[in-house]
């Protein structure tokens, strides 16, 4: 795997969610950890092997 690197900022998207983390792997899957799990990631080993989900098999809830 290539360097990998958190992106779209910290993941916070109110005040009353989880602070999470995003990372994209080389195959363009998203996957999100607790923001203070992201001290544990190896980004040289496969996400699917660490604390991360897959955000395509997550359901998510567009609230409202």
């Amino acid at each position: 795997m290539s360097d990998k690197k958190k992106i779209f900022g910290e993941g916070v998207l109110k005040s009353s969610a989880r602070e999470l983390s995003i990372f994209v792997d080389d195959n363009g899957n998203t996957w999100i950890c607790d923001k203070d799990a992201v001290k544990d990631i190896d980004p040289n080993k496969p996400f699917s092997e660490q604390n991360l989900e897959r955000c395509q098999i997550m359901p998510f809830d567009h609230g409202g």
